[in-house]
């Protein structure tokens, strides 16, 4: 759905706007200088548009008669024009178009851009709309489906909270405050024992003309307030904005938890995230730690160099993920790696081991200028049950050590949990 229909029958215009999408989206656009040049091109039934930026003036559509058309073909329509008046705005939106951009400056294809790249990521985020008036939900939801979001609706906060509970990637809740049985602010409480503002965000709604109002949604951890009636508009960038501040926080998040190298978990990401994991699945018997190290490789530095070192730290990281898809996998430092294996028996876990060393001897770096470079691992396997997931690692850590000791390219567990 990376693809733009631009109708636009000013040459440079169209031009302008063609370089502008290609060079900041990476989009392909279609360009039509007519209806009837527009209409052509959406009847080829096997292309899809994520939008079309239609201009409200054509050559043979002088009083806007493109935007109903192209929206007969469940195209999303953002409309162009050069000026707009209070009536013509209220016109658009009652049509349903996605937004108007006015042509005249350079902040003008700024906002087409970051437009359509909203549209571009709302296709893949779903929300919940929480109201008890059918009308007020009902005009909501459908704002929030002309820009592209996968809408829920919840006619109060006990259906809101059983509705996040089936469907956990919902990643934000417009809730009215006056509601029967429980307000926004008592849903907002209970998301909030739940939910942090970085994983769900909420937005606060209300028609009560009160000046606190806002002040205790946002101190009981709402993200915003929105008071009704709002413009369409304020809706959208209120939404969009929220939704672009949750963006940021994983990103930097992620930044915080990945090694810089190799992309996998880092170590502190091990000890908060995986000891969590650990406590609350150790009891079940059905997982393992399991310390790798490769073998000799400050021998592969010095003869080569740090810098096809780092190609193998990143190759043996790549067969980590194969290897298990499923399970926590975390970079310790320098060339020592862990994997939480989840939902395993002690045996397959060790026999998951020995089949990732085995791999290893088919699967080598290969380098324009090393050739191929075959490396082996030593692992230690700890089944046993303790009390922390730092205790398993000390456990597992020994077992590794032994497997050093042993000749390496081995797995070494703990021997009354040995397979068969």
């Amino acid at each position: 759905m990376n693809r733009i229909l631009l109708i636009e029958d000013s040459p440079t215009v169209r031009r302008l706007l063609i370089s502008t999408l290609q060079r900041e989206l990476d989009f392909t656009v279609d360009a039509a200088a007519t209806l009837d040049e527009a209409m052509r091109v959406l009847s080829h039934p096997s292309v899809h548009y994520l939008a079309a930026l239609v201009d409200l003036t054509l050559p043979d559509a002088m009083h806007g008669e493109a935007v109903p058309a192209v929206m007969a073909h469940d195209v999303p329509v953002i409309v162009l024009t050069a000026s707009v008046s209070e009536t013509k705005r209220e016109q658009l939106i009652a049509q349903g178009v996605v937004d108007y951009i006015i042509k005249d400056s350079k902040g003008s294809l700024q906002y087409a851009v970051a437009l359509l790249k909203q549209l571009y990521r709302h296709r893949s985020t779903s929300l919940l709309v929480v109201d008890d008036s059918v009308t007020s939900r009902n005009q909501t939801s459908a704002l929030l489906q002309r820009w592209q979001f996968s809408v829920y609706e919840a006619t109060d906060g006990y259906q809101a909270i059983h509705i996040l509970a089936k469907h956990p990637d919902i990643r934000l809740v417009l809730t009215d405050f006056h509601m029967p049985g429980m307000t926004g602010l008592d849903l907002l409480k209970q998301l909030r024992e739940r939910f942090d503002r970085q994983s769900l965000a909420v937005i606060g709604i209300s028609a009560q003309n009160n000046r606190t109002l806002p002040a205790l949604f946002i101190k009981h951890g709402a993200n915003d307030f929105l008071h009704k009636p709002f413009a369409p508009e304020e809706l959208l960038w209120r939404v969009s904005l929220t939704l672009e501040h949750l963006e940021l926080f994983q990103e930097i998040r992620e930044l915080a938890h990945r090694d810089p190298l190799t992309r996998l978990y880092n170590r502190r990401f091990l000890f908060e995230q995986g000891n969590r994991q650990y406590l609350a699945n150790r009891l079940q018997r059905q997982h393992a730690v399991m310390v790798l190290d490769i073998d000799h490789f400050k021998r592969i530095n010095d003869t080569w160099g740090h810098q096809i070192g780092d190609q193998m730290l990143c190759h043996f990281a790549a067969l980590l993920r194969l290897a298990f898809p499923d399970d926590l996998i975390a970079r310790l430092g320098g060339e020592e790696f862990c994997v939480l294996l989840w939902h395993c028996s002690p045996a397959q876990a060790i026999a998951k081991a020995q089949q990732f060393l085995a791999q290893l001897k088919t699967k080598p770096l290969t380098h324009s200028v090393a050739g191929d470079l075959f490396i082996t691992t030593s692992a230690g396997v700890e089944t046993m049950l303790h009390n922390s997931l730092d205790e398993a690692l000390q456990a597992a850590d020994r077992l590794l050590y032994q497997a050093k000791a042993d000749g390496r390219d081995c797995v070494r567990y703990t021997q009354d949990m040995a397979p068969g």
